[in-house]
């Protein structure tokens, strides 16, 4: 082999030299690639991870509210809202007149408007409640201007929705924005329940392409995300008649406003609860502040006349008065004297002599229930008014309930013992006065009054079921008996007639009370105002529902002219809708014309009587049923249908009769005692 020649010897020693020192190079680039593939590895994938994936909130959804049949009362939605940063084209004078002109366009705003907005520092809020669709032309909107993101963006939020629009307004309430959208309760359920309609937020990881999320969030995410679901006792159909009822009477007698309130017997479920003047909760702002407030809970008026039937229950419950027992009703007008020589004046609105208990009750008699009323020892009027729960909250599942008015016992005088009796001196709320009615009609157990049914998962699981809350006893089911006895006597022939029910045995008690006055005092009551109230009770052999409404400053004064009706009305519908069925058969227009009055008498004279064993014929002496063991209300409908006239004294059932059973009647009345059941 031939030597090199010099040329080539330098071209060879180049290469050796760049090979030697590639060779030096060499265990660095092994030692990176090393660091690289075995050292540094789980840290190169994780800043991969983190560069194609990205965390996203995920704003809570709020729960729906529910009818009791399960119509929506309350729904959410997802929509957007917009903004800027108007300082990212404050630089630029074109750019902003053509951001104005494109904002103007596509959210229909003012251009006076926008320009003020663009004037602005920091996140500007453009506008609220858009669909897809705008936001995606606010973002075409942005690119053709070629401005950043940050400069014009959406943002999505939750949008509170009523589909019924004033329906239940004040018990469902309303809500407020916040950051995640209208998603705080202000008012009523919403505000009650608000923790578990609200929902959770959750932060999600996903996966980007190219700065886009490309992977879906797991729908077991979405859900947990996701309010409760809350049901109401409210019943849609009664709930819409009693509000189309209450705005019809209120505006047929020129009121301020009213009340009506339906609760369920035993379960002390509120069927129905309306106030009026009332809302639209989908544009709240507009309504005056006043129309917002729920009157049933915080309204707290005199009852009046109403406060007799809690009086009777006192009365009867410590053996101080029968329904049967003669009282004086001196003419209408009485002077109670009291201590000092003062002289307590109280008045009727018509005159009444010397009558029966029952009588003055029905005709609603505040001489003489202000007489019976100073029987019971002020110990024993605070004592049951305190079982009725007066002067405290009934506990309803509802914000904003107030206690009403009832003064301690050490700053009762003797005036109290008058005015009380008769629905002075004490304010209530149309809730309290409904839930102790309904402890009358439930045999004397108060239960708490409710408006939640069910709560209910977004999977339409059953979380919670409302049950009714028994909080003590007001008074026996005797005396209770008893009490209904009397008021349905008020709708048969008293006060309350115009809200008898063709077919059901329906109780009532009206009531009329002075506004802004303590005292029953007596004084002429031309040109004061008046609340005019009913409070009902049906069927009476088997309560089931409570109905208490009142109309505020009618043109008539009267309970019984103007909410006796309004409690028909209402009991009318809710009795067809929750199919209580008639307490009596309804006769037709064709079964009156055929039974004709001398006809009908005909018919009644030839009938025997099984209880006196003898034809019901002139002439013929009657004799003495037997009553034992009868309550006080079975024994007087008893001698009532068979012409009888007797004086019942005591309560519980009857223990002796004079004469005896199966003895001529006298010529004078019977007398039958009652006594503590054996």
């Amino acid at each position: 082999m031939a030597a090199p020649k010099p040329m080539e010897r330098r071209h060879l020693c180049r290469i050796l030299l760049v090979a030697l020192g590639l060779s030096l190079f060499f265990p660095l680039f092994v030692w990176r690639l090393y660091r690289l593939q075995w050292v540094q590895h789980g840290d190169y994938v994780e800043k991969a991870e983190m560069q194609r994936r990205a965390t996203v909130r995920i704003a809570p959804q709020r729960g729906s509210i529910f009818s009791s049949g399960g119509h929506p009362l309350a729904t959410s939605k997802f929509l957007y809202s917009a903004y800027m940063a108007p300082e990212a084209v404050k630089d630029d004078s074109l750019l902003r007149r053509r951001l104005s002109a494109g904002l103007t366009a596509c959210l229909d705003l003012p251009p006076a408007e926008v320009a003020g907005k663009l004037d602005k520092r920091g996140q500007v809020f453009l506008k609220r409640q858009l669909e897809k669709e705008k936001v995606l032309e606010l973002d075409l909107l942005r690119q053709e201007l070629e401005i950043p993101p940050h400069a014009l963006y959406a943002v999505k939020e939750g949008t509170r929705e009523y589909p019924k629009g004033s329906l239940a307004s004040h018990v469902i309430g309303f809500t407020e924005r916040g950051p995640y959208g209208d998603n705080i309760g202000l008012s009523g359920v919403e505000a009650a329940y608000d923790r578990e309609i609200m929902g959770t937020v959750k932060e999600e990881a996903t996966v980007k392409l190219g700065g886009r999320t490309v992977s879906s969030i797991d729908e077991e995410v979405i859900l947990s995300t996701m309010g409760n679901d809350v049901v109401l006792t409210i019943n849609e159909a009664i709930q819409h008649y009693v509000e189309v009822a209450l705005a019809e009477q209120v505006a047929a007698f020129e009121a301020r406003g009213g009340v009506c309130v339906v609760l369920e017997v035993g379960a002390g479920a509120v069927l129905a609860m309306a106030s009026n003047p009332t809302f639209d909760p989908n544009e709240r702002g507009e309504a005056p502040v006043e129309n917002l407030k729920n009157r049933c809970l915080v309204d707290a008026i005199s009852p009046g006349s109403v406060m007799k039937v809690f009086t009777s229950t006192a009365l009867i419950e410590r053996n101080k008065m029968s329904p049967y027992e003669e009282i004086d009703c001196h003419e209408g007008r009485f002077v109670f004297s009291m201590p000092g020589g003062r002289g307590y004046r109280v008045k009727d609105s018509h005159a009444m002599g010397q009558v029966l208990v029952l009588k003055a009750f029905t005709e609603s008699s505040n001489v003489a229930f202000a007489t019976l009323g100073r029987r019971l020892e002020k110990q024993e009027l605070y004592d049951q008014w305190k079982a009725f729960r007066f002067g405290e909250r009934t506990g309803i599942d509802l914000p904003g309930e107030e206690p009403g008015m009832m003064r301690p016992l050490d700053k009762w005088n003797e005036y109290s013992r008058v005015s009380l009796p008769i629905g002075y001196e004490i304010t209530l709320t149309p809730i309290q006065v409904a839930a102790a009615m309904a402890a009358i009609a439930n045999r004397g157990e108060y239960v708490r009054p409710h408006v939640l049914k069910e709560i209910r998962s977004p999977r339409n699981e059953v979380l919670y079921r409302a049950k009714p809350e028994v909080l003590g006893r007001v008074c026996s089911p005797q005396t209770a008996e008893i009490v209904l006895g009397m008021m349905e006597r008020v709708v048969l022939e008293g006060t309350g007639q115009l809200a008898a029910l063709p077919g059901y045995r329906a109780a009532g008690k009206t009531g009329t009370t002075v506004k802004n006055d303590t005292t029953p005092s007596g004084e002429d009551s031309e040109g004061k105002c008046f609340y005019a109230s009913f409070l009902g009770v049906l069927p009476v052999q088997a309560p089931r529902l409570v109905i208490y409404c009142w109309i505020d400053e009618p043109n008539v004064r009267w309970g019984s002219q103007v909410a006796a009706p309004l409690c028909r009305k209402v009991a009318d519908h809710a009795t067809r809708i929750l199919g209580i069925r008639p307490s009596e058969v309804i006769p037709t227009v064709a079964d009156a014309e055929e039974t004709e009055p001398d006809a009908l008498a005909e018919k009644i004279a030839g009938v025997e009587h099984p209880e006196l064993g003898v034809p019901a014929a002139r002439g013929v002496e009657f004799t003495m049923p037997d009553l034992t063991g009868l309550t006080v209300r079975e024994a007087a409908d008893k001698l009532h249908r068979l012409q009888i006239d007797a004086q019942l004294t005591g309560w519980g059932v009857a223990v002796r009769q004079q004469p005896a059973p199966g003895e001529p009647l006298p010529a004078s009345r019977a007398l039958v005692i009652f006594g503590p059941p054996s």
